[in-house]
């Protein structure tokens, strides 16, 4: 790469995690960015002085001089000057492939469209119960890149779809895409490409971890012949892991589990227990979170964890001890027999859906619910039945609050309000006791926020001021 003309494009955290890798490793490049100013420009100029820095409109012939473009995770790889510059030959990588180029302990890479920070969160603890050095990051937390300054026997890494999509060398140790659902179609021209870019994640993987209960996740992936299942939904499928001939899986589930398959195993939920083929591992009761939704996640962290010979006891006090993370599903206070819960990641219909799903069968009362952002050109349509189902009021805010409504049932009469705090204050007239407050938008943030966790921290900082 040292005689390389490389270009990072986009100046946010990906971006500066590129600049000062290559600049540890002596290797020349410069920066543009399609914002017409950036926050942070005076920052990085100061840190890196003689880099050029291009902001605005990208420049065709810019980018087809260079021999390799690096592009951050929030600039659309279809953008015309990109694509132009990719068909004059010139590279297009992601910062996680430049990662992975540079690597050289095992990768564990986990995306999906929803679960997938809780579930890269247990993985990595569950590395760090078994005794091994972990760096977790990619997508949650600590650029990949920032992770290559220790030394770790794993990698768990959150992988983007975005970040997917460039990415071709990944490799991992074990790979798993634990759902899909309708997002970033403000991004993907149909949903196929979005569930094309989340499949790469399986591209040459060691063990291929698959969610039976969600085929489009992965039955158009290239899988390894190494496969473990998890299902929540199907117990029989556990059950003939133990007690029936292999052939008997593989009619039932033979897009999973192909004769050609070298070991096949599969985690279940069986008569309210956590079970590796047919064998049970644990009960729900010693859950702290007991849903099925967290149970999934559960089930997919033991596959990943005993694929890279984690510690069985391990892993098991790790499920036992997890209370969750925060903006995920987070109670943050009870008043007056009401709860509040703070799910600001819930950016997606799908996660909104299953967190109401999920606390409108836990509580005596109804959900009063808080949604609205940008959708991000999602389909609001299948929201409408668990709002029906487990709704007594709909508080809407932000950019797409409109197409929301539209969606609603007729015996919710949604209400639109301006900001979070009213809100807040707005949902505590509405609730009686049995009832929850539940901010779960469905939409992302930043037409309001600069991101979800500012967005739940505000919501947690106007329920606390409650008397």
């Amino acid at each position: 790469m040292k005689h390389e003309k490389v270009i990072i494009i986009g100046l946010g955290q990906t971006g500066i995690s590129v600049a000062r890798f290559l600049a540890q490793k002596n290797i020349d490049f410069s920066v543009c960015d399609t914002r017409d100013s950036v926050t942070n420009l005076a920052d990085f100029q100061a840190e890196f002085p003689d880099v050029l820095v291009c902001l605005g409109k990208l420049d065709p012939e810019l980018l087809k001089s260079a021999t390799q473009l690096i592009v951050s995770p929030g600039v659309a790889i279809s953008t015309p000057a990109i694509a132009e510059a990719q068909q004059a030959g010139v590279e297009i990588i992601g910062d996680i492939e430049l990662f992975v180029r540079h690597c050289a302990a095992p990768i564990i890479a986990i995306t999906g469209s929803n679960g997938k920070t809780t579930t890269t969160t247990l993985v990595s603890e569950m590395a760090k119960a078994s005794g091994f050095r972990v760096g977790m990051g990619g997508n949650i937390g600590t650029p990949a890149l920032d992770l290559l300054t220790s030394d770790y026997n794993f990698f768990v890494l959150e992988l983007s779809s975005f970040q997917l999509e460039t990415t071709t060398s990944l490799r991992a140790a074990a790979a798993v895409c634990l759902n899909v659902s309708d997002n970033h179609m403000d991004r993907y021209n149909h949903f196929q490409e979005y569930v094309a870019a989340k499949n790469t994640i399986y591209h040459d993987s060691k063990i291929s971890v698959i969610n039976l209960d969600d085929p489009p996740a992965w039955e158009t992936a290239t899988l390894s012949k190494n496969k473990i299942g998890f299902t929540v939904k199907d117990p029989e499928v556990g059950r003939l892991m133990r007690s029936k001939p292999k052939e008997r899986l593989l009619a039932s589930h033979k897009q999973a589990y192909r004769r050609d398959s070298e070991n096949q195993h599969c985690f279940s939920l069986i008569n309210n227990q956590l079970c590796y083929d047919g064998e049970a591992w644990l009960a729900i009761a010693d859950l702290p979170i007991k849903t099925k939704h967290h149970c999934a996640n559960l089930l997919a962290a033991f596959a990943l964890g005993s694929s890279c010979n984690f510690k069985k006891e391990a892993m098991l006090y790790v499920a036992t001890s997890f209370v969750g993370i925060p903006h995920r599903c987070q109670t943050v206070a009870e008043k007056n027999g009401v709860m509040w819960i703070n799910d600001s990641k819930a950016t997606t219909i799908a996660a909104a859906t299953v967190a109401i799903e999920n606390i409108g069968a836990t509580i005596t009362g109804k959900i009063i619910l808080i949604a609205g952002g940008d959708g991000k050109g999602a389909n609001f349509t299948p929201f409408a039945k668990p709002i029906s189902e487990y709704c007594r009021a709909v508080i809407l805010l932000g950019r797409d609050a409109e197409q929301i409504s539209a969606i609603l049932p007729n015996s919710i009469k949604p209400i639109f309000l301006k900001t979070l705090a009213e809100a807040v204050t707005q949902a505590a007239i509405l609730a009686e006791a049995g009832d929850a407050v539940l901010l779960s938008p469905a939409c992302a943030s930043t037409d309001m926020f600069k991101n979800f966790v500012e967005r739940g921290e505000l919501f947690i900082k106007y329920v606390k001021q409650m008397k």
